[in-house]
């Protein structure tokens, strides 16, 4: 089943999105056959798969309509049930670690008390109030709720009564959806949450509100049927609206459930299915899967039931994505951050995901350590999403090792995580990414990571190839160009949301693959890649001495060369080896390999070391290539006036020429200090002629 995104040359709503079958996606419009073959030769149509076993064809209106019949509980209904506060007000009385996290919210709650009211200014695009409303409303809301002071519930009731009314705010900036849904959120959560406290007219107030400014326009909105974050915040958002006035606005409330239970699958059926990858990076997984997991809470709580969501291809196994696109530096690999996972406690909770080691800032939150930092927008959602108490890392006494008990595994308690998580990881679907490391128990373990995605999506780079090494609990190779502003580019007139090969946005570094850890080819963008047609994993071999995975980055370089085949892998899982196979150059084409780092750098010809924080990594160009030194390019200083500059960073990079045969073979060998014992040539010669023959292997097989 496919998404055919058609580009409709409206600035407001640039796209439209048809659902068709499968074959030829454009065979269900055969009438229109001309007009969209059109439409594809000029580049204008972009075709999106959507998992088999995606429920989004499903009509779900009857099910909703069954369970707006039944009695709704009583308030608070909207993510907690009173059943659920009383639990965790007798956790904060009888468990240090969940005092100590309640105690950090409120501290957070008695500084939201001292900001300014909130009041609407002038809105550029953008009207961020919505998420400072939910940041104060949540806080507050945990506060009072559990302890019951007073002053938390008048900061609720002012704020409500600011954001609702028209003086103050006449919409929530619907031409900026994902506004619209982060203020419904915020208004949802406290009106139901302090429902008993307000006055009638109060209530008046605040349900007309939400009616005007989030269920009426969320009835109207096709953001709901996006496949990417926005499908996941608005739906969660409406969601919420429409449950805490169901009783008040039943006919309203009702055919926004049915519309936001059904497009959502749009989001869940191709955002993270089958393997829960998610295509714009481990930021936006934190914001758009919190509103999934928000929506689907929001049902169970209203209905006994999510009518299916948290089934959804892909949803079940998201949570284990981000623990294995997490290294052990605990930076992530894609949109590199470090993160603090408020959705991974859900899971912990909910799937019986495992935690990452002790270290993890998910495991120390859930014992009560390192709170600090806890202080976001959504952190307070992690604090309803505890754990139960059997989830908890218990102390082994072994080598200062932790382990953890949980029912949803079968009562594992005496597995580590090694046993639960496999040490090699690989996620189909349209974004394709593998993962090897070396342990899951070491914070200073060997690990990598690479990446074979198409361009064809929200927020989407030309980094096909791109790679993260992590040693010695330093993050060698790195994937972070500075984050900025979109409006810095969108000042400027360039074209940021356009995927197109001649858009804008490849101008910028970010985007392009010059800042990427893969390759440039004659000063040539990587193709914009549509689809299956673009780089794609074809291997992983998880064999415990030599785990590599192979991606063919062919599609990703179209009409630069014949075939483009990269390997990356960690023999005996010590070192790392990168290899580049390219055929079909021109003879004397220029092929630039390129890996960022923000270590400092010593250059010696062929060989070049890095040291960071008293650790070194040393990098070695090998195989048959004309580049016999590396040159450094300083990420201080940007290549134009609307990139950002990253201090302290570097991009190390080599050129190779192709010869007559226009066949080149680039290899670099890592060697972390960590390594035992340190590899000498001869065991890179051989891990090089491995790598090969499994390379050669698979290339046969396919050809067969």
């Amino acid at each position: 089943m496919f998404l055919l995104i058609v580009s409709t040359g409206c600035e407001r709503h640039p796209e439209i999105d048809i659902s068709v079958g499968d074959g030829r996606p454009w065979d269900d419009l055969a009438p229109y056959d001309e007009v969209i073959q059109s439409k594809i030769n000029r580049n204008e149509i972009r075709f999106r798969h959507i998992t088999a076993e995606s429920n989004i064809y499903r009509n779900y209106d009857k099910e909703v309509e069954e369970a707006v019949r039944r009695a709704l509980p009583e308030r608070p209904r909207v993510l907690i049930d009173e059943a659920g506060w009383e639990r965790l007000r007798n956790r904060v009385k009888t468990e240090p670690s969940t005092a100590r996290i309640y105690e950090h919210f409120r501290s957070v709650a008695d500084d939201l008390l001292e900001r300014e009211r909130l009041e609407r200014g002038e809105v550029v695009k953008r009207m961020r109030d919505g998420s400072e409303a939910l940041h104060r409303i949540l806080t507050s809301g945990i506060a009072w709720m559990i302890g019951g002071d007073q002053r938390y519930l008048e900061h609720i009731r002012i704020t409500l009564l600011d954001v609702t009314d028209d003086r103050r705010y006449p919409d929530w900036n619907p031409p900026h959806f994902l506004d619209v849904a982060q203020m419904s959120l915020a208004v949802s959560i406290g009106y139901d949450w302090i429902y008993n406290e307000l006055t009638g007219e109060e209530r008046d107030q605040i349900r007309t509100a939400l009616v005007e400014k989030a269920i009426q326009p969320g009835l109207k909105t096709r953001f709901t049927y996006k496949a990417n974050n926005w499908g996941q915040v608005v739906c969660g958002g409406l969601t919420a609206a429409a449950v805490s006035v169901l009783d008040e606005e039943p006919e309203l409330a009702t055919r926004l459930l049915k519309k936001t239970v059904r497009d959502v699958r749009v989001a869940a059926g191709t955002l993270i299915a089958p393997d829960g990858n998610y295509p714009e990076g481990a930021g936006y997984w934190n914001f758009g899967m919190t509103y999934q997991i928000i929506m689907t809470d929001v049902l169970r709580t209203a209905f006994g039931e999510d009518f299916g969501l948290s089934k959804e291809p892909g949803f079940e196994s998201s949570g284990e994505y981000m623990l294995h696109v997490t290294g052990p530096n605990l930076l992530t690999f894609s949109h590199e951050f470090e993160r603090r996972l408020q959705g991974l406690i859900w899971y912990a909770k909910n799937k019986g995901t495992p935690m990452l080691p002790e270290w993890s800032h998910e495991a120390r939150f859930i014992r009560g350590e390192g709170l600090d930092a806890w202080n976001q927008v959504y952190h307070g959602f992690a604090f309803l999403w505890l754990p139960d108490e059997e989830l908890h890392w218990q102390n082994t006494g072994e080598n200062g090792r932790r382990k953890e008990s949980s029912e949803h595994r079968n009562n594992a308690a005496d597995k580590k995580v090694e046993d639960m998580l496999p040490l090699d990881w690989f996620g189909r679907g349209p974004y394709q990414v593998a993962m090897h490391r070396s342990s899951w128990s070491d914070p200073e373990a060997l690990y990598v990571g690479i990446k074979a995605r198409n361009t064809d999506y929200n927020k989407a780079n030309m980094d096909a190839g791109d790679f993260v090494v992590d040693a010695g609990g330093v993050r060698w190779a790195i994937d972070r160009v500075p984050r900025y502003n979109y409006s810095i580019h969108e000042e400027l007139g360039m074209s940021l949301w356009s995927f197109e090969p001649n858009s804008d946005r490849w101008k910028i570094f970010k985007h392009n693959n010059f800042s990427h850890n893969t390759l440039v080819i004659d000063g040539q963008y990587q193709t914009a890649l549509v689809g299956n047609d673009g780089a794609r994993i074809v291997e992983q071999s998880v064999n415990g001495e030599f785990p590599l995975t192979i991606v063919d980055l062919t599609g990703a370089y179209r009409g630069q060369a014949g075939q483009i085949h990269r390997m990356i892998g960690i023999p005996e899982r010590q070192a790392v080896l990168v290899m580049d196979e390219i055929d079909g150059l021109e003879p004397g084409t220029e092929v630039r390999w390129a890996m960022g780092t923000q270590a400092e750098v010593s250059e010696d010809g062929h060989i070049v070391t890095l040291k960071k924080d008293d650790r070194t990594m040393k990098l070695e160009i090998s195989g048959d290539t004309s580049a016999d030194r590396w040159d450094i390019i300083d990420l201080a200083e940007p290549p134009a006036e609307w990139d950002k500059p990253l201090p302290g960073g570097s991009l190390l990079t080599f050129y190779a020429i192709a010869p007559d045969d226009g066949n080149l073979n680039l290899r670099v060998r890592m060697t972390p200090d960590t390594a035992d014992p340190s590899p000498n040539t001869e065991w890179w010669e051989n891990a090089e002629a491995r790598m090969l023959e499994t390379f050669q292997s698979i290339v046969t097989a396919s050809d067969r």
